[in-house]
């Protein structure tokens, strides 16, 4: 997760590896201090707001007795910033 990225980019800062030219790192949820580090955190955005109301709507259901999905897919969305660099091969 983001919390995660952000501890290795304190991490290998201490160690004197360059984020992002020695290594890239992505993190995920997209919390608000992401773009506040340095570098900015690349990051994976889920949406949330649409999952809470979806798992909303499958418990309403359940407590209706009626029929739910088996799984429900969200799609994600890359937020690129500065933690990673494109290699080219």
């Amino acid at each position: 997760n983001d919390l995660m990225a952000i501890g290795a980019l304190k991490a290998f800062a201490q160690l004197k590896v360059r984020v992002p030219e020695d290594i890239s790192i992505i993190g995920f949820d997209n919390i608000p201090f992401s773009d506040c580090t340095y570098p900015p955190l690349t990051t994976i955005a889920q949406p949330t707001y649409l999952m809470g109301q979806k798992a909303v709507e499958t418990l309403l259901k359940l407590i209706d007795k009626q029929k739910i999905k088996k799984s429900v897919e969200f799609m994600a969305e890359l937020i690129e910033r500065n933690s990673v660099i494109r290699w080219e091969v």
